[in-house]
């Protein structure tokens, strides 16, 4: 009820228009052996289109590149709180995000999607797809989107303040990642 008239019936459109798409799939991947593969997928998506000319943050374009990202799944879904979600047409991946779940938020940390399905409106019904999973799973209670980017607005997300806290072990190696991070 809170979305705006325009955007409700932008959403239904997607909608109508991603219904009306052969072999459409919604996937969640937590774990286990397709984990790997899903953050493959995910990155070859997330890097897409004009992230890849070097003008944004794409995963495969960045310098601590594709590795680091399956290094950071791999450590949330050792604790259990990994999700990468995807969205399939005809058995190809076109939309995804990739976030982590803790005591019942779901944030939500790159989403990217193929320019060539734009159209399908793929990023707003991945998340429209999430609310309502969420609704099904009394384990989830909110979602976070994660930035503040112009379409989350649409959203009309509640917004918060957000501190980044270092802690430093009382180490040698503590102390000087601490030191190099003060110089930085």
């Amino acid at each position: 009820a809170r979305l705006s008239p325009n955007f409700r019936a932008n959403l239904r459109k997607a909608r109508n228009r991603l219904a009306s798409a052969p072999g459409v799939e919604f996937r969640s991947y937590a774990g286990g052996p397709d984990l790997e593969w899903a953050i493959g997928e995910f990155a070859r998506i997330e890097s897409s289109g004009w992230k890849t000319t070097g003008e944004g943050p794409g995963i495969l374009t960045r310098r601590e590149g594709e590795e680091r990202y399956h290094a950071r799944a791999r450590v949330l879904a050792a604790l259990g709180a990994c999700r990468v979600n995807l969205l399939f047409v005809q058995g190809r991946a076109v939309a995804g995000q990739w976030g982590a779940v803790d005591r019942g938020t779901v944030f939500l940390f790159k989403i990217g999607y193929d320019e060539g399905c734009a159209r399908l409106g793929p990023g707003n019904m991945m998340v429209e797809w999430l609310l309502r999973r969420s609704l099904e799973d009394p384990t989830i209670g909110r979602i976070d989107l994660t930035s503040a980017t112009a379409w989350h607005q649409d959203w009309k997300a509640e917004r918060y303040a957000l501190s980044n806290v270092h802690h430093f072990n009382r180490t040698l190696r503590g102390r000087l990642a601490q030191l190099a991070k003060l110089c930085a």
